[in-house]
Formats: C-alpha cells, sequence, structure tokens
C-alpha cells in the first residue's frame, strides 16, 4: 500500500508519492484514459507527480485514479488521510477524494459550475460537534454518501489592501464527521458541488457543548494544500459563485420580440435590445428541470449586439431521460435573476411556440432517444423540453392517435388508425411500421397504407398487417406511423386504444394468436397505458386448450368451495419460473416446514425441475406446476411469499386468463432474489403494484428501497435474506480453488438472435477474458478452476461459448446448484450481477468487470455509485482483470482489508436467524396483508365467452332500458 499527499506548488497542485513507488509506476489512469505526467525529485524520500492533459476527460463525474505498474498491474494507493482535496493541474480545476478503498478524481469544468442556490440541500444546518487544539469537528450526518464526496472548503481572506480572495481548501472525512481549520472557521464555507451548481451549506457553531477530544486527525497535520487553489473577486465571479441567489426570487421578467437558435451548433442568440441588458457583462443561463432538484447553468458570451448560450454541455453532460426544464437568465455583476417571456401575438412569434429540434449524435437509431428542444411555454417564457421524437412531433403538431379498428385472420391483422390534429397539412403520412421496443437498436417493418380518409381534422388510416412478413424478434412491438414533414421521416407511436379494440383484444386469450415457426407465436395484447402492441415469443407446453379448460374447471370449484379453502389460510411459495428451489422461497419454506410454523404453507414447482430433489422430504406440502390441485390452491391463495415475482408462479406473460387476473389480487411478500444496487429496477417501484411487503436484506437496502422504490417505512422490514442461513464457507471440500464467474443479463439483448449476440461486445469480453492465454496458464500452474455459470436468458446462447481450457467449465441455468457453487468458491467475477453479494456476505473477495459500465448505466441505472460504493476491484478490459485474477491467487484470495470494512455499512445481520425474523414479520403484517386481498372481480359468468357475455347483456339492457 502505498500513500500519497497533495501539496501545493506555485499556483498548482502536485502529488507527493513515496521515492520507491517511483520505481514501480509506469502509467496513470483517469477513467480509462492514460494521462500525461512527469516526475520532479522532491526529497532523498519523495517523487513528487505533475499531471497534464485532463481537459479532455469529462467534467463533473467521479472516476478512478489508477496508478500502474510495468505488469499493468493496479498499484493500491491512498490518500494520506480520507477527505475531498481540491486542486489544479494546468488549466483543469480538479476534486480527489481519499476514500478508504481508494482515490478518486472529478475534473470541475468552471466555466460551467457558476451559481450557489439557496435550496434546501439538507433540512437544517450543519453543527460543529467537537473541537481539537487545531480542528473543528462537524457533524455530516445529514449529507448522503454521494454529498460527503462532493464538499470542499471556501475561505475568504481579506488582504492589506483591502482586497479579496478566496481559497478551496481540503475538508478531512472520518466516518460521518469533516474536520475543518479552526483559524479560518470564521471566514469558511462549506460547499457541495451537484453536477454543474454549487451549493453553500450553513454551519452553526453550538458553543456550550461538550467536545469530542477523541479524533482521527493528527493534531500536528495541517491542510496538506496550504491554502489550496487561490482565486481573486473577479476570478471567483466570473469562474465560480457569488452571494447565494434563489430561483423564487426573480428579480424582473425580461420581455423579448424575438431569439435566434442554430441547431446544428446548439447556439442560442438573445438580443440586447432595452435597459435591462444593455450593461450585463457576466451572463448565464441557470436551467432547472420541473418536479426535480436538479439544476443546470451555461455561461454566455456577451458580443456585440447579442448574448450568446452554447447548449452542447447541456446535450452532452445530461442523462437521456425525458424532462421539462425551466430557463432563468442571470448577470453575476448584480445578482439580477430574469424569466425570458415573449408575446405570442407579435408577427415575429406567431408560429414559433416550438424551435428546432437540437442536433444530437446518439450511438443507436432507438426510439428511446431523447432530443431536446426550446419552446414557449402557455405562461410565455421560454422552456427546454427533452423528449423522444414520437413525443415531440406529436407534441407540436398537436397529433393524437387511437386505434379504432382491429381484426386479425390467421397472419392477417387489419386495424384502422384514427389522427386528430388540426395541422393535417403540415406533414405527410408514408407507412405504418411495427417497431421492437429495445434502446439498443432500431428494427422495424413498414406496411402500406390501404385507404385515407380526410374529414377536416380528422384522418382514418386503413392498414394492413402481414404477421409473416415481419422479422420477428422477441419480445414486444409496438405500433408506430412513419410521417414525412420536410423531407425528414420521423416515427410517431400510435397510442390509446377505443373501447371495442380494448375489449377484443383483451378480453381473448387465444383467438388472436399466431403460431410461426420453431415454436413461436405473436398476439397482441393491450398495454398499461391502453396501447395495442405485440408480443413475439416461444410458445410454452402448458398454453393450450388442455390447461386452459383444467384452469376453468378450477376456478369453478374453488368459487363452489370458496369458504372452506379460505379457512384454511393458504400459503404458497415458488421461485424462478416454478423450477428452482434453492433461493429465499424455498430456504424460507423450508424453515416453516421444518418448525411446524404454518400448516397450510405450500410450494410450487415444475415435475421436470432438476430441483425437485430439495422437496424430496416435504412431498406433502408440494403444488405441482399446472397440476389441478395447484390451480385450486392458487385461486385459494391467502398469500404469495416468493423471492420472485408473482408471475413465476404461473406464465410470466399472459393475464387474460382467470389465474393471471386473479393473480394481479393477490398479497405478495417479496424476500428478494438478492441484494440491490447495482441494478435499478423500476418494474418493482410501488406505483406498479407489484408488492406488499418487502422483505429488506439490510438497513442499506431498505433506505433505498423506501427512496427509489416508493414504499413506505411499513411496508419493508430488515430481517436479512432467508438464503443467508445456510450459507458457508465450502472451500476446503474441494481438491482445488474455484473462482465463479456469472455474467449478468442485459435488456437491450433481449431477442438477440445469435449472429449479432457472436458481435456484441457483451461476448466479445467473455471470450476475451476466458481464453486468456496466460488466465489459463495461472490456473494450470496453481490448481485452480473457473465455474462459468450462465444467466437463464443465455439459455439459447449457451453453445456459443467454447473454451481452450481443461480449467473452465461452463453450466446453465440449475444444471448445478447455485449455493453450492457460491461456498465452494474462493472468489467471485461478475459484472453487475447481484449474486456477488453472496460472495461478500461469506467474506470472499470480488472482482468486477464493467467493460461496458457507460452504456450499462444509461440503459439499466443502478442505485450505487460504481467508482466510489463497490466493495471489490474493478477492471474495465480482460488484461487488467487476468492481472487482477492473477494478484488474488498470489496472495491466496484474502479479502482486501478496505473492503472488508464496507461490510458493516452494508449488512446489518450476519447470523442464522433470518428466517425466524422474515416469519415473525409476517405474522405481524399478516392482518394487513390479507385486507389487500382485493375481491378479484371474477365471477361465474366469466367462464362464458365474452361475445355471448356480451350478446346476453345487451339483450338485457335493452329489455330494462
Amino acid at each position: 500500500m502505498y500513500y500519497i499527499e497533495l501539496v501545493k506548488r506555485n499556483s498548482e497542485s502536485m502529488l507527493v508519492i513515496p521515492y520507491e513507488l517511483s520505481y514501480s509506476l509506469k502509467s496513470i489512469y483517469i477513467n480509462k484514459q492514460n494521462i500525461k505526467y512527469h516526475l520532479e525529485k522532491i526529497d532523498e524520500n519523495k517523487m513528487g507527480i505533475l499531471i497534464s492533459g485532463m481537459c479532455d476527460l469529462p467534467a463533473n463525474s467521479f472516476s478512478r485514479l489508477d496508478f500502474v505498474d510495468h505488469q499493468d498491474d493496479n498499484l493500491e494507493i491512498r490518500m494520506s488521510q480520507t477527505g475531498n482535496y481540491p486542486c489544479k493541474f494546468g488549466d483543469s480545476f480538479a476534486l480527489i477524494v481519499g476514500t478508504q478503498t481508494g482515490v478518486l478524481i472529478k475534473l470541475i469544468n468552471l466555466s460551467a459550475v457558476n451559481l450557489e442556490l439557496e435550496q434546501k440541500i439538507i433540512n437544517s444546518k450543519l453543527n460543529v460537534i467537537g473541537e481539537t487544539n487545531n480542528y473543528y469537528e462537524v457533524d455530516l450526518s445529514p449529507l448522503k454518501m454521494n454529498q460527503l464526496r462532493n464538499l470542499v472548503l471556501l475561505i475568504t481572506e481579506t488582504e492589506q489592501s483591502g482586497n479579496e480572495t478566496y481559497h478551496l481548501q481540503t475538508i478531512f472525512l472520518v466516518d460521518k464527521s469533516g474536520f475543518l481549520p479552526k483559524n479560518t472557521f470564521k471566514n469558511a464555507h462549506i460547499l457541495l458541488f451537484v453536477n454543474s451548481t454549487i451549493f453553500k451549506i450553513e454551519l452553526n457553531k453550538i458553543l456550550d457543548t461538550h467536545y469530542n477530544e477523541t479524533f482521527l486527525i493528527s493534531e500536528g497535520q495541517n491542510c496538506p494544500s496550504d491554502k489550496g487553489i487561490t482565486l481573486t473577486k473577479e476570478e471567483l465571479i466570473e469562474k465560480l459563485i457569488l452571494p447565494a441567489t434563489s430561483l423564487d426570487r426573480v428579480t424582473r421578467d425580461l420581455k423579448l420580440k424575438a431569439i435566434s437558435l442554430n441547431e446544428e451548433s446548439a447556439v442560442l442568440e438573445i438580443p440586447m435590445i432595452g435597459d435591462e441588458l444593455s450593461n450585463i457583462k457576466y451572463p448565464f443561463l441557470m436551467m432547472k428541470q420541473r418536479n426535480t432538484d436538479n439544476t443546470f447553468s451555461l455561461m454566455g458570451i456577451v458580443q456585440k449586439e447579442t448574448l450568446s448560450f452554447n447548449f452542447s454541455l447541456f446535450l452532452k453532460e445530461t442523462p437521456n431521460t425525458a424532462g421539462r426544464w425551466d430557463i432563468y437568465l442571470i448577470d453575476k455583476r448584480d445578482n439580477s435573476i430574469f424569466t425570458l417571456n415573449f408575446n405570442k401575438n407579435t408577427d415575429e412569434m406567431k408560429g414559433k411556440e416550438f424551435y428546432g429540434i437540437f442536433k444530437q449524435q446518439f450511438n443507436n437509431k432507438s426510439t428511446y432517444n431523447c432530443f431536446s428542444r426550446l419552446y414557449i411555454t402557455n405562461k410565455n417564457s421560454l422552456a427546454l423540453v427533452k423528449n423522444n421524437i414520437s413525443n415531440l412531433i406529436k407534441s407540436q403538431y398537436q397529433i393524437k392517435t387511437k386505434i379504432s379498428n382491429f381484426s386479425m385472420v390467421k397472419n392477417i391483422i387489419k386495424m384502422q388508425v384514427l389522427i386528430d390534429t388540426p395541422n393535417l397539412n403540415e406533414f405527410d403520412i408514408k407507412y405504418l411500421s411495427l417497431v421492437h421496443r429495445n434502446k439498443d437498436q432500431l428494427n422495424q417493418s413498414q406496411f402500406k397504407l390501404i385507404k385515407k380518409t380526410v374529414n377536416k381534422n380528422l384522418c382514418y388510416l386503413d392498414c394492413e398487417i402481414d404477421l409473416d412478413q415481419v422479422n420477428f424478434i422477441p419480445m414486444y412491438w409496438d405500433v408506430y406511423l412513419i410521417i414525412k414533414i420536410k423531407n425528414n421521416d420521423y416515427l410517431i407511436k400510435v397510442t390509446k386504444s377505443n373501447k371495442s379494440v380494448f375489449n377484443k383484444v383483451d378480453k381473448t386469450i387465444s383467438k388472436y394468436q399466431y403460431k410461426m415457426k420453431n415454436g413461436f407465436f405473436v398476439y397482441p395484447y393491450i398495454t398499461l397505458s391502453n396501447d395495442l402492441a405485440f408480443t413475439f415469443r416461444k410458445q410454452e407446453t402448458f398454453e393450450t386448450g388442455y390447461y386452459y379448460r383444467k384452469e376453468k374447471l378450477a376456478y369453478l370449484i374453488s368459487k363452489i368451495f370458496h369458504k372452506q379453502l379460505l379457512k384454511k389460510e393458504i400459503w404458497i411459495a415458488f421461485e424462478k419460473l416454478a423450477m428452482s428451489a434453492h433461493d429465499s422461497g424455498y430456504h424460507f419454506f423450508d424453515y416453516v416446514y421444518k418448525n411446524k410454523k404454518h400448516d397450510n404453507f405450500y410450494y410450487v414447482i415444475s415435475k421436470d425441475s432438476p430441483e425437485i430433489k430439495n422437496l424430496s422430504d416435504k412431498k406433502d406440502k408440494v403444488l405441482y406446476f399446472m397440476s389441478f390441485k395447484y390451480f385450486i390452491y392458487m385461486f385459494s391463495a391467502k398469500l404469495l411469499i416468493s423471492s420472485d415475482t408473482k408471475r413465476n408462479s404461473y406464465n410470466l406473460r399472459m393475464r387474460k386468463t382467470n389465474l393471471g387476473r386473479a393473480l394481479t389480487k393477490k398479497p405478495l411478500v417479496y424476500l428478494q432474489h438478492g441484494v440491490n444496487g447495482l441494478k435499478a429496477v423500476p418494474d418493482f417501484y410501488k406505483k406498479r403494484d407489484v408488492f406488499d411487503l418487502v422483505i429488506a436484506p439490510s438497513e442499506y437496502e431498505k433506505k433505498m428501497i423506501i427512496n427509489h422504490w416508493g414504499y413506505s417505512e411499513s411496508e419493508v422490514v430488515t430481517t436479512g435474506l432467508a438464503r443467508w442461513d445456510v450459507m458457508e464457507d465450502r472451500t476446503n471440500q474441494i481438491p482445488y480453488r474455484q473462482i465463479f464467474v456469472m455474467p449478468t443479463w442485459r435488456t437491450w439483448m433481449d431477442g438477440m438472435d445469435k449472429r449479432d449476440f457472436l458481435k456484441s461486445q457483451y461476448f466479445k469480453n467473455y471470450m476475451e477474458f476466458l481464453n486468456s492465454a496466460k488466465l489459463n496458464k495461472i490456473l494450470e500452474d496453481n490448481n485452480v478452476k473457473i465455474m462459468f455459470f450462465l444467466h437463464p436468458k443465455f439459455k439459447d446462447y449457451i453453445d456459443l461459448f467454447e473454451f481452450e481450457s481443461d480449467q473452465i467449465e461452463k453450466f446453465g441455468f440449475l444444471d448445478v446448484s447455485l449455493d453450492d457453487m457460491i461456498m465452494k468458491s474462493s472468489m467471485m467475477i461478475t459484472d453487475y450481477s447481484s449474486v456477488i453479494w453472496e460472495m461478500f456476505y461469506l467474506k470472499k473477495p470480488c472482482l468486477f468487470y464493467h467493460f461496458d459500465k457507460d452504456k450499462y448505466l444509461e440503459y439499466e441505472g443502478s442505485y450505487m455509485e460504481f467508482d466510489q460504493d463497490l466493495f471489490g476491484d474493478v477492471a474495465f478490459h480482460s488484461e487488467q482483470l487476468v492481472n487482477y485474477v492473477e494478484k488474488y491467487i498470489k496472495d491466496e484470495f484474502h479479502e482486501k482489508e478496505a473492503y472488508g470494512k464496507l461490510r458493516n455499512e452494508y449488512f446489518t445481520y450476519m447470523d442464522k436467524n433470518n428466517s425466524e425474523r422474515i416469519f415473525k414479520a409476517i405474522e405481524e403484517n399478516k392482518a394487513q396483508l390479507y385486507k389487500k386481498e382485493k375481491l378479484s372481480g371474477l365471477k361465474i359468468s366469466h367462464l362464458i365467452p365474452f361475445k355471448i357475455r356480451r350478446k346476453l347483456l345487451n339483450i338485457k339492457h335493452a329489455l330494462f332500458k
């Protein structure tokens, strides 16, 4: 381990390293980029590093600072004291953060960081809670983890001449405390960097308090960078901040007649007309996203007759997500704030409510890409909207769509699309298109319009789709129209269906199913937002008339004996696809069964599951998937308990059947498939109504579930995971050392054919690693094997993974026991799989392979900061990963101390009582859970086909009209 200090050298910062480290150092990497630097001898024991060439790095986001030796191995480095260090390398300002697990660095684009806002970043002032001879201790517990790493100290100093200078200085961090030098405290402000905005946090010094004298800060230690980054008042105004400004206190409205926008260069020009703008010297735009705390600022340029603002930075740095941003013009010289208002009734502004869409480059042509445009709001002020092209075009031209008629006979679909808009003459409708729902690529099939009928603002499009002409890939396909506007083609989504179409499609199970080759079939369905869409997937063996009839009969029996079955208080457990029995669903069921906690607790599993053997001693409580008893008990269940979503107990895709609808109303206790954090899961948010009680593995995750998923405190219980009760180290049960490699799936790869899969970054990176000659030699020389375990969605690609080494074995879903694999392994490698938390729980080293981190975060998202919060080393390419493997093998698979310290932060319980706590939580919440089981809304009459029911109801209404 090497410790680094930061000192000030002239106007720049210098990293100080031990002299022996300079012999080993070959390269410095930031964000996987090789950074230029040169060494400068300080004395016999220390060497200085001056870094240059940072201006090309992405601004305002943290990256790891990596030192690499001549063998291309990462050198272990830490700052001499954990804390936040403002620094300056050449013309680049940066923030270095020393953590327990490494060193992070963030380039700060000061031309984009312009304003401090008086907004409630925290609920109260930060309190001084202790002191030593040289430092005050400030309680930082009100701040979140990611906020702690974005704090710096601003010191104001008045010189003898009366001029003020400003110094950005270091904040030392120990746990949830920050340490500030006492000699500068009265002139100190804590600044919090949030994206491209700075916030000032007030300090509250408590005078009459008992000071804690126990500190990890050395009494003789001074701020390592002396006065840190020094700025004059002019530089502070020009580059950084002014006294606090609130967007709630707008100075005045600025009346504009017109503005000029170049969509290609993303440059906005505002004419300097009137007294308000004549003396402006330091203009910038502050943009605030509605219904969020997100802000973004753009520095302006004063030209001869205009104020010029380039939106390129905004387009580059803001997430690829929809949102609306209000825009304010601010003069930093006197802190004036203007809203940019227009008079829409003038000749210059007629028809100018929407400005052109900014030209943006994306890596693909997916319909998910969000473009940006300026527009004038209903209140006549300038704003910006980000959305997909379909929504931008529909909003501009006031287009409303609806499927007004639908029929399907075998492979031929006939539908009528209604377009309602006062701007029919502004565009030409060319084709109807089926578009594959995918974030990473655009796959579509176009069909000519059969007939077009126009009646004032209404246009009726008669369309015909031949399903045999569509190059289908799983899973979902949406209906779009291709329209032409000024020589450009745009895809606009057809949304909404009228009632008759809804009833036709949503109430029918098998009428509109079309069987295709290789066991696949396609059928229409109505989405949650009432849109018509199509599903293309493999047909399950149980999706036949025989099972549908069995289900209807079981439904009838369950209704007849409803009261008797209700008294049984039936609980049902299950796991993924009703095929597995190894996760928390099984282990909790096993605990309840063996301890006789609940008599009528049953487990659903398919007869052909390889894991059915785990239930051989509990056969009296097994419900065989799709059996008659299974259907009756599923209809009668009071509570579902699982580590997977409730559809895994029946059919993931079928919601129209009696049981499909009944499941929607059943309460579910979600035991968790694993610890979350590595992947955002919006499908689990409370608004989706999927869980009724969520079991959290730790207090850390409970907070995340409440904050991100939207559940209340009473709906989340911290117990630990049931599967952890049986987790133990079994590495000594095998005559070799074992490394467990388990990649996770990417949703953007759904339905990818084998040819495209072979070309994917995913396949290439794993094959490059696993077929590395260096890796294979390391494994052979050290008697180590790699067990490559594939995600269930890899079943169609498993044959593509072929390895040259006999030391590497591959397994598919359920081929081997996942728990056994984890317990016998000495280390685990994954990209983003939650299974790695089990390895961390067992105190074994973890490695992350993030070759596609940026893409993953854009498409999937995460609740963790990958550069800060992970509990293992991260490799970005195969060679680096092989080097890490070699290092851990040489170190006999010892977990690094810094990562081990994180265990107390991420886990609340480390015992064998998780199932016991889960059962207690269910019992305490049982009454409330039972209340949540709403009446299913299913009636005996639902056994009568919908068309006949509809006719009978029509006759009834006619008779009693």
